[in-house]
């Protein structure tokens, strides 16, 4: 079951036990205290890089409207369905 709190908040948490691990503290100790699972304990054991335990942005594709649809897609929908050509306001 994943913890509470968002994703910048648990990077916030798996960062601090990293450093605690990295000033001395058995990974054990670091992991426990901080509330890091055991995936996460051998992330730190295996000391992964920075960039690599940053939280991700989730992939999404790339628009398939030009700048120029998009403007004009806004229009037709703030102008609603009969300026669109529809015969019913449904």
């Amino acid at each position: 079951m994943r913890p509470p709190g968002s994703a910048t908040v648990l990077e916030a948490r798996r960062h601090r036990a990293a450093e605690s691990f990295q000033a001395g503290k058995s990974l054990r100790t670091a992991a426990d205290h901080f509330g890091v699972n055991l995936e996460q304990r051998q992330a730190l054991e295996t000391r992964l890089s920075r960039r690599r335990r940053r939280d991700a942005p989730h992939p999404c594709g790339v628009s398939k409207l030009s700048v120029e649809q998009r403007d004009g897609l806004v229009g037709l929908v703030v102008a609603g369905p009969l300026a669109a050509g529809f015969k019913t306001d449904l």
